[in-house]
């Protein structure tokens, strides 16, 4: 009987340690702190959590009625430093709540409970993650991107760390920044209905299709360059609902896909540790898109949507010359100015061999005053610059920012 009950409440105590890892991995995380050269960073990672029995032996000694909080379920925080290259622990901190004088305060966890957990790891009076073996980031300064979830986020400035056994082997420092704030982001796609006019795919094009209602489009590893430019990406196209088909990569569909991606210009853009990238760098973006039952194609729509050529025209000058256009001719309308509506107005328009424009339309609508803006804007653009390689006209999207100037707010 006791040893079915010990047996019962180590079951338990798993499953409510595993909800508690899923919870913390559904929200974004505190972290630790680490000391370097003298200057203290947000350790983005708990060193002490890759290790499971020494994880559980620090709970064990922590007070239970310390603060617990959806941004550090564990209720403690590890304070770190480098010292001869070793990542080594300098103390623990928990957080308690005083109920008669309504207030929080922090307090070290005792000498003596930290050697007890952490006796074998003791170097010359110094505690050695010698069980930790990973790459962690330290991280301080503004924030530039942030998910709700763990430690998806970056800042300013970044150090990677390389740690073999508690030794630090490499180091790198980073001073990362927002190229692009202006531009396109697939997290600013709003529904299916977007996503069909942003990406006209010919899905009638591919038998392998037949009676498939749904295909699941999933895109990762983006990647850009220093103008917002998309220059690589992963894309897989699977059948959705079909059980009877195999979930194979579709691989001339995640082509065309992967070309209509290109023609949008420019993309917000970060310099994150060393590379140009999105927002959803960090994590590959699916979604589901509903096919349609295959009809004529009209002459217009075929010289538009199929790809005739290699290379692609530009505004004259390129894209920084095309966003400097647009910003010095547009004149905002009275519902930005009034700080009721702000946004992006995303237009479609047709690119002639010629480098003449025509066809401009609304395809991600903000308000119809913001629309009308950026449809006058955009006709004012000069014939684009063209190559020999291009075929046949090409259609090219453009987001037009409207936001209300800072010296109004």
């Amino acid at each position: 009987m006791g040893k079915n009950f010990r047996t019962t409440k180590r079951l338990l105590a798993c499953a409510f340690l595993f909800v508690m890892a899923l919870c913390a991995s559904a929200t974004g995380q505190e972290g630790d702190v680490i000391i370097i050269d003298g200057e203290r960073w947000n350790l983005l990672g708990k060193p002490i959590d890759h290790d499971s029995v020494l994880y559980h032996r620090l709970l064990e000694v922590l007070p239970k009625d310390r603060s617990i909080n959806t941004a550090n379920w564990d209720g403690y925080r590890g304070y770190w430093n480098i010292k001869d290259n070793r990542l080594c622990l300098d103390h623990i901190e928990i957080e308690r709540y005083d109920k008669d004088k309504k207030r929080s305060h922090v307090e070290n966890i005792p000498a003596a409970d930290i050697r007890k957990v952490f006796g074998k790891y003791y170097q010359q009076k110094e505690i050695v993650a010698t069980w930790f073996t990973a790459e962690i980031r330290a991280a301080k300064g503004n924030t530039l991107y942030y998910v709700h979830s763990g430690y998806y986020r970056n800042l300013e400035y970044e150090q990677l760390l390389t740690i073999q056994k508690g030794k630090v082997t490499n180091r790198q420092t980073y001073h990362n920044r927002v190229v692009l704030s202006y531009g396109f982001s697939l997290s600013d796609i709003k529904d299916e209905a977007e996503i069909k006019r942003l990406f006209p795919l010919h899905t009638q094009n591919y038998p392998e299709l037949a009676g498939v209602k749904r295909i699941l489009i999933t895109i990762s590893n983006i990647r850009l360059d220093a103008r917002g430019n998309l220059v690589d990406c992963d894309v897989r196209v699977t059948p959705l609902g079909q059980t009877n088909k195999k979930k194979e990569n579709i691989q001339g569909l995640a082509q065309e896909m992967k070309t209509l991606l290109k023609k949008i210009r420019p993309w917000k853009t970060l310099y994150i540790n060393g590379e140009y990238v999105s927002t959803l760098n960090h994590d590959s973006t699916s979604f589901a898109y509903e096919l349609e039952q295959p009809k004529p194609a009209s002459a217009k729509e075929e010289v538009f949507d199929k790809d005739y050529f290699e290379e692609m025209p530009e505004f004259p000058g390129g894209m920084e010359k095309l966003i400097q256009f647009i910003e010095e001719n547009t004149h905002l309308p009275k519902c930005v100015t009034d700080g009721k509506v702000q946004g992006r107005s995303v237009i479609q328009f047709v690119v002639d061999t010629d480098g003449s424009l025509s066809d401009f339309k609304v395809v991600r609508s903000l308000h119809k005053d913001c629309d009308a803006e950026a449809i006058r804007v955009l006709k004012l653009m000069p014939r684009w610059k063209t190559t020999k390689r291009m075929k046949k006209p090409m259609k090219y999207t453009v987001p037009v920012q409207f936001r209300k100037p800072v010296s109004q707010k």
